[in-house]
């Protein structure tokens, strides 16, 4: 075996990171729901369920965003503190998420028979657009120029084509 080069150095650690704080966001998530009670007594409240369903991580690794397809949020986790800093609302049910490529906004697929997808500015956690895009839209993907975000329409067996700059969907495949 070889010395690694610094490159490869570099990729294992950030491979250390990113496991680090998946498994950071795993005990989130079951801390959440082991705190919810497990009946319903008369009178109180009904445990909260988040059903997460995708995340991805900032650039740095610092910061997990996880879909919650029942809360109809995505929640802003935090790998250092390993503590939830902020939900962002964009109604149920919550399908998927991607960042854009110059990390200012997250692209956030919700709804179910009229879908969209919510553009989300990320420092101050507001919805700036909802697109609509299809049946049960879920799964976006960036291009790796930022201009397009590609969404499966899950119900329509289609795939939405969003053009970001003109905030519309430019096309269907399918």
């Amino acid at each position: 075996m070889g010395d690694l080069t610094r490159g490869e150095s570099a990729g294992i650690r950030a491979g250390l990171l990113i496991s680090t704080a998946v498994a950071a966001v795993m005990v989130h998530l079951v801390f959440a729901r082991a705190a919810a009670p497990k009946t319903e007594p008369a009178g109180e409240k009904a445990p909260t369920y988040l059903s997460p369903i995708a995340m991805v991580a900032d650039s740095a690794g610092k910061t997990i965003y996880i879909a919650e397809a029942t809360a109809g949020q995505v929640a802003v986790f935090d790998v250092a503190t390993r503590k939830v800093t902020a939900n962002i609302a964009v109604g149920p049910p919550v399908s998927g998420v991607a960042i854009s490529t110059d990390r200012t906004k997250l692209y956030i697929t919700a709804g179910a028979a009229k879908g969209h997808l919510c553009i989300v500015d990320i420092k101050s956690k507001k919805v700036l657009a909802r697109i609509p895009v299809g049946h049960t839209p879920m799964s976006p993907v960036v291009t790796r120029n930022g201009d397009t975000v590609y969404v499966c329409n899950r119900f329509d067996n289609t795939i939405g084509v969003v053009d970001i700059a003109e905030g519309r969907l430019a096309n269907t495949i399918g």
